[in-house]
């Protein structure tokens, strides 16, 4: 299925250290090591605004999931955050929290959180719910020693097209057809 990934484009809040020139958002948009946020005490908390979404005519979102990227200052460590996604108010979206371990790579690794396929628990994801969306990192576990590294966070929206089923006869009688995308069979 096609994907659309999304960016961090404004910051929220920022308790984190900054490592690297640039906003947070900036810092947060590639997984590298040219800039990044780095901590280790519990609670500390970042919280950006993402690329709003822009659907191809016709899609239906499948699924809506955060990815972090990350690592830590030494090496053996581990540790957790909580990750929530949070609409462009920052109110919590339908409980969607969850830990995230982290473990050292001595690369900047990515993590996926869950991929959610309702904004409510039954309704599916529009367009207008993913715009302004947020994601909100708080340190949950530190490391034994040095610290977290935070490289990268994205949104990742999976998405179909819908399809209509039917044994009803198709009729031209005039005009032209244009296919640009899918299947006929006859």
């Amino acid at each position: 299925m096609p994907t659309i990934e999304l960016l961090p484009n404004a910051n929220v809040s920022n308790d984190w250290t900054e490592v690297g020139s640039g906003a947070v958002f900036e810092k947060l948009q590639t997984n590298d090591f040219v800039g990044y946020l780095k901590h280790a005490t519990v609670g500390r908390t970042v919280e950006v605004e993402f690329d709003d979404l822009n659907l191809p005519s016709g899609a239906v979102i499948t699924s809506v999931k955060g990815v972090l990227g990350g690592d830590f200052s030494l090496r053996s460590q581990t540790g957790k955050v909580t990750c929530s996604y949070r609409d462009s108010s920052s109110n919590l979206i339908n409980s969607y929290t969850e830990e995230v371990t982290m473990n050292t790579a001595g690369f900047a690794t990515l993590y996926d959180m869950t991929a959610r396929t309702t904004s409510d628990g039954s309704a599916a994801w529009t367009d207008s719910d993913v715009d302004g969306m947020r994601l909100r990192i708080v340190i949950h576990t530190s490391p034994a020693s040095g610290e977290i590294i935070l490289t990268h966070l994205k949104i990742v929206v999976t998405y179909s097209f819908a399809t209509y089923t039917s044994d009803d006869n198709l009729i031209l009688k005039n005009g032209t057809v244009v296919l640009k995308n899918g299947k006929i069979e006859v």
